[in-house]
């Protein structure tokens, strides 16, 4: 319920924070956005972006607070080896 919320912003961070970062990927990679998912029975896992640089794709985690255990991500390693390098940005 956003009626009651104290501090507004905060309530929309990792948004903003998802927002600025696919602009920059946008304006960096002159492309389209692009992010992977995976719908498993009980287990679902997402990353926010996908990037190319160097004729390579690499993942993009955004995270508004604290990293965390990225475990999407790190399954999204594990299951493409040829993914060899990750970006996260975070507080």
């Amino acid at each position: 319920m956003v009626l009651g919320k104290s501090d507004l912003l905060k309530l929309h961070e990792v948004d903003m924070a998802e927002q600025f970062v696919g602009q920059e990927l946008m304006v960096s990679q002159g492309a389209e956005l692009y992010y992977w998912s995976r719908q498993a029975k009980s287990s679902t896992a997402e990353v926010d972006f996908l990037a190319i640089a160097d004729g390579s794709i690499f993942p993009v985690e955004v995270k508004s607070g604290p990293s965390g255990r990225l475990r999407s991500l790190h399954l999204l390693l594990e299951t493409y080896p040829n993914c060899d390098r990750a970006s996260v940005f975070s507080s």
